[in-house]
């Protein structure tokens, strides 16, 4: 399969110098869109999915500033990368006019090859990273809803399964007492004469009103459910080979012979009497699935639930009761039993359906929580560096600045910029780069107490977010690290290397915001 080639766009108002960028980079697997004014461009980047632009100063009616000063002021375009091309002196004041147009980098004409090449790879390398972190939230958001969809479909399914349950058994309490109310009633019309008779007749018909009343009185203690009318969830195959572990709490030594017989041929079991033994031996012991004789007392049962909850025993449990009564499973199954039995209906069929069907919930639950975290952890955390992200960090200060303005204390903020981190990249290559991002991740770990948020801000940026410090405390603290920054020494393969740090800080002042903190963190950085 021809892989999919990367949108690069190249402005500028001369067609040579076009053509000459795109004979530069004609080897790599790079789509070259040519634009010859800025009003070109800006229609471009909207139509295509840029990698980067490439974007010559010196243009008629729109020059390379105004362009990209445009393109930041739109939500679509204002994360593509942009590197000017420039026959300008690159004197600071230049630089700075272009930093803060949106410029990421410069490239001066006559252009260099190696340079241009080497420049282009890192930002096409970050494009593409970005699509892939794109695809894989997207696969997790899909696997996400489909996970829950299966388990809101077995629940549903769980939960029909208990009111059908419910129902027959109603059905059957409520049977009797009618038929016996009907034959009273039919009786009492014929012999209404006699006094005794009507007696007895009208005694035995309040004993069956008052059977029927507490029927249905129980009936309004269950809790009802809605079933899920959603596409069933695939099942997953579980073979009864030997490697399944299971623990049985059994009291009653028949229902301990009758689950040895159906089930110890196939599975690791052991049977357990005490529920106190019980969770001494999950503690210590791997097991894949509880079952659980829940007729010695109700009270025991729903504490061993609990006791599980406390212990954060995670491991699915199956009910087993000599009676079918509606609700006493409708408690356990509230309390957190995945399924029940039915004492008299156990065999290995039955045994076999429960155990998978068990499993199968046990699963999929587990896999939604992995599932969340990693999500929870894509947005919170920076993968490289194990810091903060930014995302993260924006909303954290405005919550900060908000406290610390309610409870007028002390908050302080500082971004610290790597100098000249590209030159690593490009001569020792991306990984080098990486490997000290992490590196000065960990050393920003151990030289910050816990109470400091510690963020990546940027590529090459940092971010501290320092409660109950004043600025005075918080320049004696960064300049400390920025000491150690510098006297660290980096190695990678038989390379060494020093990074160096500019820091940018502000303090909050009564009634600043998040946004305002930030922005005066920038300016300090600009202007140090």
């Amino acid at each position: 399969m021809e892989q999919e080639k990367i949108n690069i766009l190249a402005v500028d108002d001369r067609s040579a110098n076009l053509l000459a960028l795109e004979a530069l980079l004609d080897e790599h697997n790079y789509n070259i869109i040519k634009a010859f004014s800025g009003n070109d461009a800006l229609g471009l980047v909207l139509e295509h999915d840029c990698a980067l632009v490439l974007l010559d100063v010196q243009m008629p009616d729109m020059d390379g500033f105004e362009t990209a000063e445009l393109m930041r002021s739109n939500i679509t375009t204002r994360h593509i990368p942009i590197i000017f091309v420039t026959a300008i002196s690159k004197d600071i004041h230049h630089v700075f006019k272009g930093y803060q147009a949106g410029a990421v980098d410069y490239l001066a004409k006559p252009i260099e090859p190696h340079i241009l090449k080497s420049k282009v790879a890192v930002f096409v390398e970050l494009y593409q990273q970005r699509r892939s972190l794109e695809r894989t939230s997207a696969e997790l958001k899909l696997a996400n809803q489909k996970i829950i969809a299966q388990q809101q479909t077995i629940i549903g399914e769980e939960r029909f399964k208990v009111l059908l349950q419910l129902t027959a058994a109603v059905a059957k309490k409520l049977n009797q007492p009618l038929i016996d109310l009907l034959e009273n009633i039919f009786m009492l019309k014929r012999h209404h004469h006699d006094p005794l008779k009507l007696k007895n007749y009208l005694k035995t018909i309040e004993k069956n009103g008052l059977q029927i009343s507490n029927i249905i009185k129980n009936l309004k203690t269950i809790r009802h459910y809605e079933g899920a009318d959603r596409e069933a969830a695939p099942a997953i195959d579980i073979t009864l080979d030997g490697s399944l572990s299971v623990l049985a709490v059994m009291h009653t030594s028949d229902l301990t012979d009758l689950i040895k017989t159906n089930i110890s041929q196939t599975c690791k079991l052991q049977i357990i009497t005490e529920l106190d033994a019980a969770m001494q031996a999950l503690k210590g012991d791997a097991y894949n699935l509880i079952f659980l004789q829940i007729d010695a007392g109700l009270t025991e049962s729903l504490e061993f639930f609990h006791r599980l909850a406390l212990e954060k025993i995670k491991i699915p449990v199956v009910i087993i009761t000599n009676k079918d009564d509606e609700i006493i499973i409708s408690r356990m199954i509230q309390a957190g039993a995945y399924d029940y039995l039915i004492s008299d209906d156990i065999n290995k069929k039955s045994l076999t359906r429960v155990i998978n069907t068990t499993l199968e919930k046990s699963h999929l639950k587990n896999q939604l929580e992995k599932t969340m975290v990693k999500m929870a952890g894509m947005a919170v955390k920076d993968d490289l560096t194990g810091l903060y992200s930014r995302s993260y960090l924006m909303k954290i200060i405005e919550k900060k600045t908000l406290n610390a303005n309610t409870d007028k204390k002390d908050l302080s903020f500082a971004i610290l910029d790597l100098d000249h981190f590209n030159d690593i990249n490009e001569t020792l290559g991306n990984l080098a780069g990486d490997m000290a991002l992490a590196q000065i991740g960990i050393m920003l770990k151990e030289n910050f107490r816990e109470q400091v948020l510690l963020g990546r801000w940027t590529g090459a940026a940092f971010a501290v977010i320092m409660p109950d410090v004043d600025l005075d405390k918080a320049f004696v603290a960064l300049e400390k690290f920025r000491k150690v920054l510098a006297d660290h020494i980096f190695k990678f393969n038989s390379a060494q290397f020093y990074v160096r740090v500019s820091i940018g800080i502000s303090s909050l002042k009564q009634g600043d915001s998040g946004s305002q903190l930030i922005d005066q963190a920038m300016e300090s950085l600009l202007s140090g």
